[in-house]
């Protein structure tokens, strides 16, 4: 079964959701943009779900 994860790096031939959400590009714990500290957790819990969420349990439930 495939993941959301796999589905996107088949698709984008990468899955980087690391980057700032601001578009800077030395973004970084040492360095942060003025919402890294917010985003942090939160681009942290999107990729949690990217890694277990499969294809399979989105079409079992489409409505959730």
């Amino acid at each position: 079964m495939n993941t959301i994860k796999e589905l996107i790096t088949d698709i984008d031939g990468e899955f980087r959701y690391d980057r700032c959400v601001m578009g800077l590009s030395n973004c970084s714990d040492d360095n942060p943009c003025p919402l890294h500290d917010h985003f942090k957790n939160i681009k942290k819990s999107i990729l949690c779900d990217f890694m277990e969420l499969t294809i399979d349990e989105i079409c079992k439930n489409p409505d959730k």
